[in-house]
């Protein structure tokens, strides 16, 4: 990363850091994404990640200017307010009395 400059070096580390974190975040959207598949509710899958994916991209579009940092600041931020969303959605779905259809 040297090879590209100082700043460069110490502004993708930051980023790594901060995407690294957010697969924390990550980790439960795509546990609720699962859940969400087996009990069939396509929709809500679809809506919710079109949410979430807007969310992200609206942050780190918000952020932009703090450079790669700002970025990885928004993608963070986004991944967190879209696992809170993807953890909502599928408890209020564990609520709902259907249950599972066979496969």
């Amino acid at each position: 990363m040297h090879v590209f400059g100082e700043n460069y070096a110490s502004e993708s580390f930051s980023f790594l850091q901060l995407t690294t974190i957010s697969t924390l975040f990550m980790s439960l959207t795509l546990f609720s994404n699962s859940i969400l598949r087996i009990k069939h509710k396509i929709r809500e899958l679809i809506l919710l990640n079109i949410v979430g994916s807007s969310v992200v991209f609206a942050a780190s579009y918000l952020l932009i200017n703090s450079k790669l940092t700002g970025i990885g600041w928004g993608w963070l931020i986004g991944q967190a307010i879209f696992s809170i969303f993807s953890v909502v959605l599928t408890i209020k779905s564990l609520k709902d009395k259907t249950s599972f259809t066979s496969l």
